[in-house]
């Protein structure tokens, strides 16, 4: 297991470890879980983060269950560990086009519709976005701006239309959309009931459980009081303004995950550094584990040798001393893993 040790700097201090944490991409594939899995154990690594918010149904939360117990049945598992990560209490807004296509193009310039109401398709003149959050009309004001995925693409808002249900945006560039992918505008869904995710880490019992979008200290309470196994680790990912602010209490009762990419999306975007600072300082005050995630060395899917902005930036989220970095799943798609697990232990030593 790639654990990298260090000590924090004063006197008599302990120990401290990162751990190196793969997250598995999906949608969920037996064989591509298995061969990515198999791909990062050649590397030492043995922690593994699964998303499940683009589960959107039993059926598939059922098919997943099924590649976690075969998996984890596996010989080479042993002594892995395996994260959940719950779109609950709060979760994105995801994007599914006509047809059920799991891509579409777009055009730089490019007019298209965005509606939630998937049973009420008209035709428009225009290509159509449908997104699960059916008061997409009355979240958005002309003039805003919608992120497509973690900032691939702008669709700037021209027109609210609260007759037809819809809004009408502009495509910043030309672009490849996927299926599921997520669209911010400042908007996080509560999710009323996640009993079924509950009842899945009941089932699996994995080694942690990370929780979306908690916002104060109630929210969290709310997910974990239904969890059985008082041995699973409890993680609030921090991704929001309110979660920033009451981030104190949150770490009063989990440890904390900092997922930079929402927080980019849903805080002020130029106070991040900030923000990973004051959430580190946070969670060693409460003695707390911190984990930090999304977008480190994620040039490496596609070139041997990272950007001079990530390098910087990973050395400033190992100067945080966290508990665990987590890659994102597209550099498991690419060939420079062991490049990634290199750097990251090579920027330790030199701090």
């Amino acid at each position: 297991m790639i654990i990298i040790p260090f000590f924090n700097g004063e006197e008599g201090s302990a120990l401290v470890c990162t751990e190196i944490i793969a997250t598995i991409g999906i949608p969920f594939n037996e064989e591509a879980v298995n061969e990515k899995v198999t791909y990062s154990l050649k590397y030492g690594i043995r922690s593994f983060r699964f998303n499940l918010a683009k589960c959107s149904s039993e059926e598939e939360l059922e098919y997943f269950e099924k590649i976690i117990r075969n998996l984890t049945q596996n010989k080479s598992m042993q002594h892995c560990k395996i994260m959940l990560d719950l779109p609950f209490p709060g979760r994105k807004t995801r994007i599914s086009f006509v047809d059920n296509h799991f891509t579409y193009d777009f055009e730089s310039g490019e007019t298209v519709t965005i509606t939630g109401e998937k049973n009420k398709f008209r035709d428009f003149n225009t290509k159509v976005i449908f997104v699960d959050n059916e008061n997409i009309c009355r979240s958005v004001s002309t003039g805003q701006k919608l992120i497509y995925s973690d900032g691939d693409c702008v669709l700037s808002v021209l027109e609210v239309d609260d007759e037809q249900d819809c809004v009408i945006a502009k495509v910043s560039n030309t672009i490849k959309m996927y299926t599921k992918k997520s669209l911010s505008y400042n908007y996080v869904a509560k999710e009323l009931n996640g009993q079924q995710y509950i009842d899945l880490v009941n089932r699996v019992k994995p080694s942690s459980v990370a929780f979306s979008f908690v916002t104060d200290l109630s929210d969290l309470l709310t997910c974990r009081n239904g969890i059985l196994d008082k041995d699973i680790e409890i993680i609030s990912k921090i991704e929001t303004a309110d979660s920033i602010k009451n981030a104190d209490e949150i770490a009063s009762s989990s440890n904390l995950m900092l997922g930079r990419g929402d927080l980019l999306l849903n805080s002020e975007i130029c106070r991040l550094y900030e923000y990973q600072s004051e959430i580190s300082k946070t969670a060693k005050r409460r003695s707390k584990k911190l984990y930090i995630a999304t977008g480190i060395l994620t040039s490496l899917r596609r070139q041997p040798i990272p950007t001079p902005a990530e390098m910087i930036d990973l050395y400033n989220i190992i100067s945080c001393r966290p508990d665990g970095i987590i890659l994102n799943a597209e550099i498991f798609i690419g060939e420079n893993v062991e490049a990634a697990v290199k750097l990251i232990r090579d920027t330790t030593a030199q701090i």
